[in-house]
């Protein structure tokens, strides 16, 4: 039973291999490697670029003093 199940895994593997080949020759390794970095590129800025602005605001925000809180402490 393992044995079959390890032949299945690399024919998988090798069908994957193949598939792959297929595609880059089809396509392009350039353009292929150009639309990876693309979508790498939008990843970076909602996973990355966003979040730190919105830090950034938040912690700007929760530093101003709120107008008329140093007349109500005295």
């Amino acid at each position: 039973m393992k044995e079959k199940t390890q032949n299945a895994g690399r024919g998988a593997s090798l069908a994957m291999g193949v598939a792959f080949v297929g595609f880059t020759t089809q396509f392009g390794l350039i353009p292929l490697v150009k639309t990876g970095y693309s979508y790498i590129g939008y990843a970076t800025l909602i996973v990355i670029v966003i979040p730190f602005i919105v830090h950034m605001i938040v912690g700007c925000v929760k530093k101003q003093p709120v107008m008329g809180s140093e007349a109500a402490e005295n």
